[in-house]
C-alpha cells in the first residue's frame, strides 16, 4: 500500500516533515512498537530517491535525506542500552564522566 502512495508523495512543501516528526512524537511515547521503522525509514528514502524527477519533485533530495536522518535517529534511540557494564572499571570515562547516558535526547 504505501509503495503505491511513494508514485505521488509530495515532497515540495516539506509535508515530509510532519510525517517525521509525528513519528517522532509517537515513537518516544511507545518505542516498543517502533523496532521496524528505521528499516522502513530507509526504504521510503530509497523509493524516493529512485522516482523519476517532476518539477513537483525539486525536494525529493532533501526528504531523501531526512527520511534517510530519521532513519539514523530510530536506530540510534533504540539500541540496547548495557546497563550493568561488564568491567567494573569501565563504568566512567577517563575523564570521570559515566560511561552510559539514558536519557532521551533533547528534540
Amino acid at each position: 500500500m504505501v509503495r503505491s502512495q511513494m508514485e505521488d508523495y509530495p515532497t515540495t512543501n516539506g509535508e515530509y516533515l510532519d510525517a517525521i516528526f509525528t513519528h517522532r512524537e509517537i515513537l518516544y511515547s511507545y518505542p516498543a512498537a517502533h523496532w521496524e521503522c528505521a528499516r522502513a525509514f530507509t526504504d521510503i528514502a530509497y523509493m524516493l530517491e529512485k522516482r523519476a524527477w517532476r518539477a513537483d519533485r525539486e525536494a525529493d533530495t532533501e526528504a531523501v535525506s531526512a527520511f534517510r536522518h530519521e532513519a539514523w535517529v530510530i536506530a540510534s534511540s533504540l539500541a540496547p542500552i548495557p546497563i550493568n557494564p561488564v568491567e567494573p572499571t569501565a563504568t566512567t570515562m577517563s575523564s570521570g564522566a559515566p560511561f552510559v547516558c539514558t536519557m532521551m535526547p533533547m528534540m
